[in-house]
């Protein structure tokens, strides 16, 4: 089975609804959600949700926890963090962004496409990048 991971903004914009997403991103995780392919959530993702959403930065449209339970009702695989995860981006040096990094390690570690649409990552492409 293919998989993808995802990196935190998609997975939110897909969350939502958002029309931010472009069209064959929104297919994979439809596709995901089918149980046609494999898609990977970073914990990181969710706790950099819950950081966004404590800030103000975003706003779901259920509660974190509501947000969580659907995201795992879904045939969605959660992505642990490993101490190797933190050593690789620790070692990269792309962005400054710490979420971005410890993702981009974890997509590194799986070997799969990284659905992304930072600008920083597709510039520098420190792992593969799946987005338009």
């Amino acid at each position: 089975m293919k998989y993808f991971i995802t990196d935190t903004h998609p997975l939110i914009w897909y969350s939502i609804g958002s029309k931010k997403l472009p069209f064959k991103v929104r297919r994979i995780f439809d596709q995901a959600m089918a149980g046609e392919l494999g898609l990977w959530v970073p914990i990181m993702s969710i706790l950099e949700a819950f950081l966004l959403e404590k800030k103000g930065k975003i706003r779901l449209t259920k509660s974190l926890h509501g947000f969580v339970s659907d995201l795992f009702a879904q045939p969605v695989t959660l992505l642990e963090l490993l101490p190797q995860d933190i050593l690789v981006a620790y070692t990269l040096n792309f962005s400054k962004d710490l979420f971005d990094n410890l993702i981009v390690a974890m997509a590194q570690r799986v070997e799969c496409p990284l659905l992304t649409g930072d600008s920083i990552i597709h510039k520098e492409k420190p792992c593969h990048v799946y987005w338009d």
